[in-house]
């Protein structure tokens, strides 16, 4: 095998590996429900101080969306002790804030015998992890688009490389 065949066969190698690895490193935890994939992570203190980070969450306004997710997601992202009690919570997946009870509704996983439970909160006193997220987009990232395209073109320019050795005019010393 000529040397120029074998860096053909890394530089290709390389781009496979490249677009093969997962970009999920970044994520706490990824959660799939109804085909749709979210990255899930936690942040932890009151409702009222992260509010707009908690309200943005793709499962606020939507019971059904933040109560799968919390049961997918079961205890991967650890558990927390609440003060007076000694049950195992899971973060909170807020899904409703009425502003004129001044309450927040969230559901978390237990891991005890009921698999949830609805939580309410008044949001300003109480230090709580919270689930937040968002959607996983499918686009590639920008890296992986530009290292594929960089693989394509050395490609191309070995393929001309070697069209144009073999089909130049021999030379007469």
């Amino acid at each position: 095998m000529s040397f120029r065949l074998k860096i053909l066969h890394v530089f290709v190698l390389l781009g496979i590996l490249v677009t093969a690895l997962p970009n999920a490193a970044k994520a706490d935890a990824l959660v799939t429900f109804a085909g749709t994939t979210y990255d899930i992570s936690t942040i932890t203190g009151t409702y009222a101080a992260n509010a707009s980070v908690i309200d943005a969450t793709p499962w606020f306004g939507n019971f059904t969306l933040a109560s799968n997710l919390s049961e997918a997601l079961g205890g991967a992202l650890g558990y927390q002790t609440l003060s007076g009690t000694s049950q195992q919570w899971g973060p909170f997946f807020a899904f409703f804030n009425d502003t004129a009870l001044h309450s927040v509704d969230s559901y978390t996983y237990t891991g005890g015998p009921s698999p949830g439970e609805l939580f309410p909160d008044n949001g300003n006193v109480f230090v709580y992890t919270w689930a937040v997220g968002s959607v996983v987009s499918t686009t590639p990232e920008p890296g992986t688009l530009s290292m594929a395209l960089a693989g394509l073109f050395g490609l191309g320019l070995l393929v001309a490389v070697k069209r144009y050795r073999e089909n130049r005019p021999a030379t007469t010393a």
